[in-house]
């Protein structure tokens, strides 16, 4: 049996601040892309919407965490 190895440089997750697509290690883009996807339980009506003020929450964190 041959073994195979991969090595991921990322998923691209959603990012609100700019309404796309991208490569991020923000934590909070990525714990919002992870709750989303229903690994983490919320009670916050989770989609792409842009009037969703979940995602507007995300995007102040999102700044805030890439300026630590």
């Amino acid at each position: 049996m041959v073994e195979t190895n991969y090595i991921l440089d990322g998923v691209k997750i959603y990012d609100p601040r700019d309404n796309s697509w991208k490569v991020s290690d923000n934590p909070a883009l990525v714990m919002a892309e992870l709750a989303c996807r229903g690994h983490i339980q919320t009670g916050w009506r989770l989609d792409k919407a842009l009037d969703n003020t979940f995602w507007d929450k995300i995007g102040e964190l999102a700044d805030f965490c890439d300026g630590i």
